[in-house]
């Protein structure tokens, strides 16, 4: 009982501080959004060789790097594009794996908008916390469950600076036209 109880205990530690983290303002802010005036020249784009090791110890096979390298090549570029290939290749990793190198070595906060399935919101939620210390807000739920997540979990000071509390907001397609004016 005693290493259940010391087990209990810890989670709820690691839980308490991610919550103390998400809801404390950052002291270095970095750039807000994906302006083109504001993006890296293409000349500070490095091409992956293998994979970093992210959260966990995890890391990406090496078709998945090459996925992010073209994927961060065309943002560099300031071009649009759509990872697509087959189900089961880690479509969702690539994508968290992007938004963390944006975030936290090209210094851009966010905040990310993703739409996906309701059936698959928990598992993007699930891998967003398992591959990155990136704050994902799950958006979903009746129009009073989204008013007090829009009051409660968005801003730091919703009247002084707007800045997001969050890195990627988790939404479905329903939500996101339902609130389209937020």
């Amino acid at each position: 009982h005693r290493d259940l109880l010391e087990t209990r205990c810890l989670t709820f530690a690691n839980k308490l501080e991610q919550y103390i983290a998400m809801n404390t303002k950052p002291k270095k802010l970095g750039r807000l959004g994906g302006h083109k005036c504001g993006r890296p020249a293409l000349s500070h784009f490095v091409k992956q060789t293998k994979s970093k090791v992210y959260k966990n110890k995890l890391t990406l096979r090496d078709y998945q790097v090459e996925g992010i390298n073209w994927i961060m090549y065309c943002w560099f570029l300031q071009r649009n594009c759509i990872l697509a290939d087959e189900m089961g290749l880690g479509k969702t990793i690539q994508t968290i794996a992007v938004l963390d190198e944006i975030v936290c070595n090209h210094g851009y906060r966010g905040p990310f908008l993703i739409i996906v399935p309701l059936s698959t919101v928990n598992n993007w939620k699930y891998e967003i916390e398992r591959w990155s210390d990136l704050n994902a807000v799950v958006y979903i739920g009746d129009r009073k469950s989204r008013g007090l997540m829009r009051k409660h979990e968005f801003y730091y000071d919703r009247h002084a600076t707007k800045l997001f509390k969050f890195h990627i907001i988790l939404t479905t397609y329903e939500n996101a036209i339902n609130d389209k004016y937020l």
